[in-house]
């Protein structure tokens, strides 16, 4: 008998350890709720709002007949600069028929792999009577082939691409709202969450402190610190990139990552989460994510005024951790800040549907 009172205990600790996740309430704050100013993304190009011409429809995937909501297929290309990932912007908009009442929508944002971190999510909060936009686009932030043409980089040539770099990621950021407002035009959206994962996550907060009726962010799989993941991350595109750069510059090392750090300041999501409300915020994470460092995501966390903060303890890592969000996830939760006790079994879409339920106004 008392061998399996211990054999259930090193069970139930596998389980704690491995394949869940252990979540730290929000502290306290001095925030107040829909006072707070929103930030401002720098030279949004106004003619990229004129969507009627450049915004094409695709309604095959229409549920009518099976549900509260329909669905269609979009495709938006702003500009032409020869990175198809940069260039066309596609996804999928939920919306409610008329005899539904809510009026907020939920914006979901994919990391590098699309579907995994947004499947099911879409159709489980449009089935709850939220309106959905779900992207579905990556970017390139770097192209390797600039960096094979020089044989030497200077601290010019250095800036030059840490700018073009901050110019995509400003050009994303740009691009999603001119697709928000094109379907906000339409359908006078109440209130707006946004919910990313990954990439997603790095342009949920720069997206949510600078859209107007945007108030909720959920982070998952993300930080803060774009120069530093740079530096520091495991990713093989990531590491390739950095290698190329490194080997070619000619002068101190650290002087390359002061420079990204300086050019990618006014866009990184570090700049923009100090405005959320934490109330609204959740930022989920994983320890022993190798591509987004651990303590670029507390690094966030600390900037947007502690929010609720999920760890997930799942040792493959960043794109296991994306795994784990899709299946069902023993998640545990701080009781009165010290003894975990079991909060509930989750997938990514239970996630969102909880946090938008309890943050959006229906």
């Amino acid at each position: 008998m008392r061998f399996l009172a211990n054999a259930v205990f090193v069970a139930l600790c596998g389980v704690f350890l491995s394949g869940c996740s252990l979540t730290f309430p929000a502290r306290p704050s001095q925030k107040t709720l829909n006072v707070l100013p929103k930030a401002t993304i720098e030279r949004c190009d106004t003619h990229a709002l004129l969507m009627p011409n450049t915004l094409t429809y695709n309604d095959a995937k229409s549920r009518d007949g099976e549900g509260p909501w329909q669905a269609v297929s979009f495709t938006y290309q702003p500009r032409n600069t020869g990175v198809p990932k940069n260039d066309i912007i596609r996804g999928e908009f939920f919306f409610q028929n008329p005899q539904v009442r809510r009026t907020s929508l939920v914006v979901l944002l994919p990391g590098k792999g699309e579907n995994v971190s947004t499947k099911k999510s879409a159709e489980v909060l449009a089935d709850a009577g939220f309106s959905v936009l779900r992207f579905r686009s990556g970017i390139a932030l770097f192209d390797k082939k600039k960096f094979a043409a020089y044989e030497a980089l200077t601290e010019n040539d250095v800036r030059s691409f840490a700018r073009d770099g901050a110019r995509v990621i400003e050009r994303r950021a740009c691009d999603y709202h001119a697709v928000i407002n094109y379907f906000n035009r339409h359908f006078c959206f109440d209130a707006i969450g946004v919910s990313g994962v990954s990439l997603g996550g790095i342009f949920t907060p720069i997206l949510v402190a600078s859209y107007p009726k945007a108030h909720s962010a959920l982070v998952m799989i993300s930080g803060a610190n774009i120069a530093e993941i740079l530096r520091t991350s495991e990713e093989k595109n990531i590491v390739e990139i950095r290698k190329a750069i490194t080997v070619r510059f000619n002068g101190d090392p650290r002087r390359v990552w002061q420079i990204l750090k300086e050019e990618f300041a006014r866009i990184d999501p570090s700049f923009f989460v100090s405005s959320l409300d934490p109330l609204r915020t959740r930022i989920i994470v994983n320890y022993w994510d190798a591509v987004i460092p651990f303590r670029l995501s507390k690094e966030l966390w600390k900037a947007a005024g502690k929010p609720d903060f999920e760890v997930i303890i799942f040792p493959p890592g960043h794109y296991g951790s994306a795994l784990l969000l899709w299946v069902p996830m023993v998640r545990w939760r701080l009781w009165h800040g010290i003894v975990p006790y079991p909060w509930r079994i989750s997938r990514v879409s239970d996630i969102n549907l909880d946090f938008f339920t309890k943050t959006l106004p229906r």
